[in-house]
């Protein structure tokens, strides 16, 4: 009888496994698209208040912050460090 239950219950664990696999691996993509989300959206918040900054240093007449908005650039393509979150995003 021991082996009965035992064999019910590994088969009732079995069944488990696969709802509790594709339930963390839709509640882990979730949380990446969220993470993903918020970073696209506060890059696009941080991308405006460049802009804002900008227009304001053009009409003081000072030039500190735009020197330090520069990109670096490998054989002439900037370099933006979104790049890498894309790439893992991908794999």
């Amino acid at each position: 009888m021991s082996f009965v239950v035992g064999g019910l219950t590994l088969n009732q664990l079995q069944a488990l496994g696969r709802v509790l696999g594709k339930t963390g691996f839709a509640f882990g993509w979730l949380i990446f698209m969220s993470g993903f989300y918020h970073y696209w959206w506060f890059h696009r918040k941080s991308h405006d208040l460049r802009d804002h900054l900008c227009a304001l240093e053009e009409s003081l007449g000072i030039h500190v912050y735009r020197i330090r908005t520069r990109r670096p650039t490998i054989a002439g393509v900037k370099i933006y460090h979104h790049w890498a979150i894309d790439f893992l995003a991908v794999c």
